[in-house]
């Protein structure tokens, strides 16, 4: 699988994402809001997913969300160090992997909310 960031929910700051992670040949596939009824395996482009013809009425997600497809090594980590450096937060990010492949992008998100909620908790009680 070709390495690339899925970016959802990002039309406003594709231009930041662009210059952040293009010197480094990490390529941005800025994913339309009808694609989101896809899983993310076949928005990935992923062996064996097979996409449909289904189109994503529900609403737009909330906040952006990244996924971080094809990356090994440490390309992971000098992506995260290029968002660092030019200031880019976005705290919704997953790796694609072969749990999450299957998943479509609401569900991945609502996911990591409840992960980052998680966190936060645990965070307060320390």
């Amino acid at each position: 699988m070709k390495e690339q960031i899925l970016a959802f929910g990002c039309e406003g700051i594709v231009p930041l994402l662009t210059r952040t992670f293009a010197p480094r040949k990490m390529a941005v596939k800025a994913v339309p809001i009808e694609d989101y009824a896809q899983t993310i395996g076949v928005l990935a482009g992923a062996a064996g997913c097979v996409r449909t013809e289904e189109v994503y009425a529900g609403t737009p997600l909330t906040e952006p969300m990244l996924v971080f497809c094809g990356f090994y090594g440490d390309r992971m980590e000098q992506a995260l160090n290029a968002m660092r450096r030019t200031g880019l937060r976005i705290p919704y990010k997953a790796m694609l992997t072969a749990e999450n492949r299957g998943w479509k992008p609401a569900a991945l998100f609502a996911e990591l909310q409840r992960e980052h909620a998680a966190m936060a908790q645990r965070a307060k009680r320390q």
